[in-house]
């Protein structure tokens, strides 16, 4: 590497933290995280660093928001090569480095974010949906307090029941319920009440099972 600036990559994270990533952690996601953080902190003086890690974070960050295509892979992969190979800088060499790792790491779920619009981890907004889980729920009403107008139905005692997502999926929103009723699904969400009823009505908590024959 012909260092044409003395920027290093102590910013960034290891290539082990991706590897040995945890559930909770996308391998789409983190590359972005990855590659938006080595943009910003770049000085711009050598073109792989400035234009280079402009376009891995701006393709990234189309596959996060749904707009991706698979082909986008080989271009990821080409274009990480060529900045290891011309990097001027420990920045740059290392942010390509550690979005290739992903890419070859977690191919699959790289695929799936274009393919399945399934994103496993449940951290890019467009891939999953959110509901609330009518065995959980108390009816306490603290969602309907955080969330938009007309977002969620229900009211004091009664199942509360998501009519719209779009606002909701932030972290204030997620963490306002005091019983954790508020879960996230792919695009098919598990069997919920279409309007709010009454808590305990519904679902595993209903006093379920099958009705004896009389006689």
């Amino acid at each position: 590497m012909i260092k044409n600036c003395e920027m290093t990559a102590a910013g960034l994270p290891g290539v082990d933290e991706i590897i040995n990533k945890a559930e909770n952690v996308c391998p789409v996601q983190w590359a972005a995280d990855v590659a938006r953080k080595a943009h910003q902190a770049t000085c711009g003086r050598d073109v792989f660093c400035r234009d280079g890690l402009n376009q891995l974070y701006l393709i990234i960050t189309e596959i996060t928001n749904d707009r991706g295509n698979v082909e986008d892979l080989d271009l990821l992969r080409e274009l990480c090569g060529t900045i290891m190979l011309g990097a001027g800088c420990e920045l740059s060499y290392k942010a390509a480095e550690l979005v290739k790792a992903s890419l070859d790491n977690y191919g699959d779920d790289w695929r799936d974010h274009m393919v399945k619009r399934k994103c496993a981890a449940f951290q890019c907004k467009p891939f999953y949906s959110l509901y609330i889980d009518p065995n959980t729920c108390t009816g306490c009403g603290e969602c309907l307090k955080h969330a938009p107008a007309g977002a969620v139905a229900g009211g004091e005692g009664m199942i509360h029941v998501i009519k719209k997502d779009a606002g909701l999926k932030t972290d204030e929103f997620m963490g306002c319920c005091p019983a954790d009723a508020i879960k996230k699904a792919g695009m098919v969400k598990p069997p919920l009440p279409p309007e709010p009823v009454p808590v305990g009505s519904f679902g595993a908590n209903a006093g379920g099972g099958r009705r004896r024959r009389r006689g």
